[in-house]
């Protein structure tokens, strides 16, 4: 499955495999590269030091994880309904398709 997205905060992250998980709560993470969250939460900064990358389906470059995620030097990617697409845990390929865009391949 082959998802696009946008990226609202970082810079582009080398186009590799990572494995993600989907969160609810930030006591429902376990180790992974990506975290997939409804929406630009607070409550996940304390994440911010585990992971290398957030996807949400919504959320503000002005919010208050996307400003604190500039700081720690890491990207967040807003995809619409991403959260009810996929499974909660597995691996994504991300392909960024121009500065702006990404594609990301769902195994």
């Amino acid at each position: 499955m082959i998802i696009k997205g946008k990226l609202l905060v970082g810079s582009n992250i080398v186009n590799k495999k990572f494995n993600y998980q989907v969160v609810k709560e930030v006591f429902d993470f376990q180790k992974a590269d990506c975290i997939v969250v409804d929406y630009l939460n607070p409550d996940f900064t304390i994440l911010l030091s585990n992971i290398r990358f957030i996807i949400s389906e919504r959320g503000s470059v002005l919010s208050h994880l996307a400003i604190i995620a500039r700081e720690y030097k890491k990207s967040i990617i807003v995809v619409e309904k991403i959260t009810n697409k996929i499974p909660k845990k597995g691996e994504m390929f991300l392909n960024f398709i121009s500065q702006k865009d990404v594609e990301i391949e769902i195994f």
